[in-house]
């Protein structure tokens, strides 16, 4: 197998590099405000319930593995379902359409963008979430990574 920039190899598949997105800024500043308030505020309680909670997010959102995997020997592209009971979706290359990339900015600087990839299977169009990026860089560059 081949090795790329913005793929990690996990067996048989490619699994697509995670960058730090606005989300995980926003929650980590929530954490230091929690912790701000438990340690200098007079508001203990609520500093303990931000903390808690924003710990808990993380730790989530580090654990949860990623949902889109490339699968380059069965020409498959594999998104995992938010449902546990779900199956994977399974998508062959033929059925991919686009790649779409959204970008939000505030005062022109790109703060967060997000690229989307289109497939179009069996009279459906449905659009998952491939990688995001604080600011524009590593996100623009991921789907090039693909070509042969």
């Amino acid at each position: 197998m081949k090795y790329y920039k913005y793929l990690i190899m996990e067996g048989n598949a490619y699994k697509i590099r995670t960058f730090i997105a606005l989300q995980h800024i926003i929650l980590i500043i929530w954490f230091f405000i929690g912790l701000f308030m438990f340690a200098y505020g007079e508001y203990i309680k609520t500093g303990i319930g931000i903390v808690s909670f924003t710990l808990l997010i993380l730790v989530l959102m580090i654990l949860r593995p990623s949902k889109f995997r490339v699968c380059p020997q069965d020409q498959r592209i594999q998104v995992d379902r938010a449902k546990l009971e779900k199956t994977p979706d399974s998508y062959s290359f033929s059925d991919f359409s686009s790649f779409e990339m959204d970008t939000i900015y505030w005062l022109r600087i790109p703060i967060n963008s997000t690229l989307y990839a289109r497939f179009n299977f069996e009279g459906k169009t449905s659009r998952h979430v491939v990688s995001q990026s604080f600011g524009r860089g590593q996100c623009r560059y991921c789907p090039m990574s693909w070509e042969n």
